[in-house]
This record gives structure tokens, C-alpha cells and sequence, in this order.
């Protein structure tokens, strides 16, 4: 029992690092605007109908081993809305709305969201950048390890033209590339039993079908002598299961 419960842990401890291998070289090698990619258009709200408008965008990329999402707010002296709620584009694991936007003061703020695994997204971390007129531009990674040197802080400097710059400001988030660590526990979950059970298959899978071919044979498990022959309890070739009852000699096999 003792034995089980080890390997049980051991395999699962595995499926964990490969997991997180496996998230972590999509992540580095792996880019998502590029081959078979599913793209879902940019959906544009209105937040509010007064002066200035609070306008809220996201625009959403997905292929096997990583999806990214753009969003961003931003406020204009003019607004408009295709009527679709932008959220319905943001990801399962963290649909987070933005936060404290300030309807009296002309601000915007850029958020990069990548997730990152195979079969299904185990990790997520994240690009943002923030620009305010009354504020020194502000520019991080989160909940990841930084891979690229990141991004001049000068290039999110609120400019005349808030389109202008939010453009700017997003097409520069596009090449910041970074080590994911946030777990997306679902999926985080299922690849770790999966890698295990893979693990499992190749390293003692093969021992485990040998030991039930050999015993619905009627030989020993360890030694493949024939155990038809001799009445005897266990193998008197390698001394397997000699002073073990016949249900402790099931366990071991």
C-alpha cells in the first residue's frame, strides 16, 4: 500500500513538472498569431453616455497550447458601440473587468492576458500599461517570469490623440513575451493526470502487462517459471511470494 501511494505521488509530482514544462515552451517558442488560429473580432462597448466616453475593447486570438487577449479602455470625446457585450470575449480563467475608471479624468489602460498549455491551458500571466495625463506612464508584467527586455515606458506617454497612442500602446504589448505562472486549475489539473498517467504508461506499463500476462498463465510474475507445475506456494525458482498467503500474492501482482 505504501509502495502505491509513493508512485501515486511520484507520477503525479512528474505530471506536474512536465505540465508546467510543456506551458512554459509553448510559451517561448509558440506564436499564437501565426498557423491554424481562431480569431474572434474586436468587440467595442460604451461605458456611459456622458462626456468623455468610456470605450472598452477586447480582442481575443486562440490555437491549440495558447490563447492571448487584448483588452482596453480608453476615453474619447466621441463614442461608439456595435451593442455586443466585450466580456463575452474574455477568457474562463480571470473575466475581470476593468477597475476604477475615472469618469473625470482621461485616462486609458492596455491588458495583455496569454495562456499557455497542452492538451488544454494550464498557466496565464499577463502584460498591462496604464497612461493618464495626470500620471507618469506605467508598464508591467504579471504573474509571470520576463523573457523579452520589456518595452520602453516612453512609448505609453498619453499623446494627442488617445486612438493614436492606444494603438501604439497595444501594438508594442503584442511583442512582450514572458514565462506564465498563474494556474488555471482546471486545466492545470487534467494535464498533470494526463502527463502522469502518460509517464505511467511508459515507464511501468509495460512491467504491469507482463506480470498479468504471466499470471493468467499461471507463472510467476517476477521469474516467468511455471507455476503449473509445483503445488507449492510461491516460485521455488526465485522465491517469490514463498510465505505469503494467495491474497497477498494478488496485491504483488
Amino acid at each position: 500500500m505504501k509502495c502505491r501511494l509513493f508512485k501515486l505521488i511520484l507520477f503525479l509530482l512528474l505530471g506536474v513538472i512536465v505540465n508546467v514544462a510543456v506551458a512554459w515552451g509553448l510559451a517561448w517558442k509558440l506564436d499564437v498569431t501565426r498557423g491554424h488560429t481562431t480569431v474572434k473580432n474586436l468587440i467595442e462597448a460604451e461605458v456611459g453616455k456622458e462626456t468623455p466616453y468610456h470605450l472598452w475593447g477586447v480582442y481575443r486570438l486562440k490555437r491549440p497550447g495558447a490563447m492571448r487577449v487584448f483588452s482596453y479602455h480608453i476615453t474619447a470625446s466621441t463614442g461608439s458601440s456595435d451593442g455586443r457585450d466585450p466580456g463575452s470575449l474574455l477568457p474562463s480563467w480571470n473575466q475581470d473587468y476593468f477597475l476604477e475608471i475615472q469618469r473625470d479624468e482621461w485616462n486609458k489602460f492596455a491588458r495583455m492576458q496569454d495562456g499557455r498549455g497542452w492538451p488544454m491551458l494550464a498557466l496565464w500571466g499577463q502584460a498591462v500599461a496604464d497612461s493618464k495625463q495626470s500620471s507618469q506612464p506605467f508598464c508591467e508584467v504579471e504573474y509571470a517570469i520576463l523573457l523579452t527586455d520589456f518595452i520602453d515606458r516612453t512609448l505609453f506617454s498619453f499623446g494627442p490623440s488617445p486612438f493614436l497612442s492606444l494603438y501604439r500602446e497595444v501594438s508594442t504589448l503584442w511583442q512582450v513575451r514572458f514565462l506564465p505562472l498563474r494556474p488555471i486549475w482546471l486545466g492545470f489539473a487534467i494535464n498533470t493526470i494526463f502527463y502522469a498517467s502518460l509517464l505511467w504508461c511508459v515507464t511501468l506499463g509495460p512491467f504491469t502487462a507482463r506480470r498479468i500476462i504471466r499470471r493468467k498463465r499461471g507463472r510467476c510474475i517476477k521469474c516467468g517459471y511455471d507455476l503449473r507445475v509445483t503445488s507449492d506456494g510461491g516460485c521455488p525458482e526465485c522465491g517469490w511470494g514463498r510465505g505469503e498467503t494467495s491474497e497477498q500474492r494478488g496485491h504483488d501482482a
